[in-house]
């Protein structure tokens, strides 16, 4: 499953505190506040094999480009066993961009631009990734 060089599945969601992209919400304080900041959730099994503690930074990268965000250890995320192998997985919300309030790295700067041919639908909830600590 994944290579190497991605070897970890991210999955991508909303956040019930921001609307859509956050376009309008990041501009909110009192929304702004819930989560002032882009962040990637990473089961403890994950932060431990990394060295990843919460709240650091991390950087998270696809064959389409990277993203800067702190890292929230959870317990919410599970590894999955997949064909006898341990695959991990991160989540990161898509509600953050460069201005407002509350600003972050664009999610979607991670994901191929592709689309189900039939619904035009496209597909962005789950791809492979790699997770390093720090601002690489």
């Amino acid at each position: 499953l994944g290579s190497k060089d991605y070897p970890y599945v991210i999955t991508t969601y909303r956040l019930t505190e921001h609307h859509l992209s956050g376009v309008m919400s990041r501009y909110l304080p009192m929304l702004a506040e819930l989560f002032e900041s882009h962040f990637t959730e990473i089961s403890h099994e994950l932060a431990k094999e990394l060295g990843i503690a919460n709240g650091d930074k991390v950087t998270v990268s696809t064959p389409r480009g990277k993203i800067v965000a702190k890292a929230m250890v959870t317990h919410r995320l599970k590894p999955f066993m997949i064909d006898g192998k341990t695959v991990h997985q991160i989540g990161v919300p898509w509600h953050w961009g460069y201005n407002g309030i509350a600003k972050g790295d664009i999610t979607n700067d991670l994901s191929a631009t592709v689309a189900d041919p039939t619904v035009y639908i496209q597909e962005t909830k789950a791809f492979m990734c790699n997770v390093k600590k720090g601002e690489v």
